[in-house]
């Protein structure tokens, strides 16, 4: 079950959608959040990337933990998975009691190593299993679900690697490693995988 909850969250599942429905509001508030700026010549630090990312109108910083989110984020501890093969707990994130995607905590051995100063690994959001609709559960730089690849590459730059045309991988510049992937089906996002490691 670990690995079809990691799985899944990190490759939609090939799940076939149509183009997808618009996902929450966004309110007055939220708009002057979502001004994206000029992706960097050389493409991003970590650092860099994540101060352009909003989860549910709240703005986010590196690294990623469970007190950056603030108060309407949980990770739901009775989902929660430990891998048979590494110190590494998955489980579900919410936003207000709902199901927003997951989140995966390295060096962890049990739930309760988790505080919420521990750092999250990786964060996915898939646009079928998302619930949050009284919000826009997330941008990068504008980019959300339902952007198409064109705006992406606007929106974050041209330094990725893509996989068979269908994933975009952005990594930082100075290290290497990845930080997000962006999956598209029908050529619009439907479905990202932060990597906060």
């Amino acid at each position: 079950m670990m690995l079809l909850l990691i799985g899944c969250g990190s490759t939609g599942c090939d799940k076939k959608t149509d183009a997808p429905a618009a996902v929450g509001q966004t309110t007055e508030e939220q708009t002057e959040l979502f001004e994206a700026v000029k992706p960097p010549e050389g493409g991003w630090t970590a650092e860099e990337f994540y101060e352009t990312v909003i989860l549910c109108g709240k703005k986010l910083s590196y690294p990623l933990n469970m007190e950056t989110f603030g108060t309407d984020f949980e990770f739901d501890k009775e989902s929660a998975q430990k891998s048979e093969e590494e110190a590494l707990i998955a489980a579900f994130l919410t936003f207000k009691d709902t199901y927003l995607g997951t989140v995966t905590f390295d060096n962890c051995e049990d739930v309760s190593d988790i505080t919420p100063e521990t750092d999250i690994s990786t964060m996915n959001i898939i646009i079928e299993d998302c619930e949050v609709t009284e919000t826009v559960p997330f941008t990068i730089n504008g980019a959300r679900f339902g952007t198409s690849k064109t705006d992406v590459v606007n929106l974050l730059g041209d330094d990725y690697q893509s996989v068979y045309d269908q994933v975009y991988i952005y990594s930082d510049r100075e290290t290497g490693n990845e930080i997000c992937r962006i999956f598209f089906n029908k050529d619009v996002l439907v479905s990202v995988n932060f990597i906060c490691e």
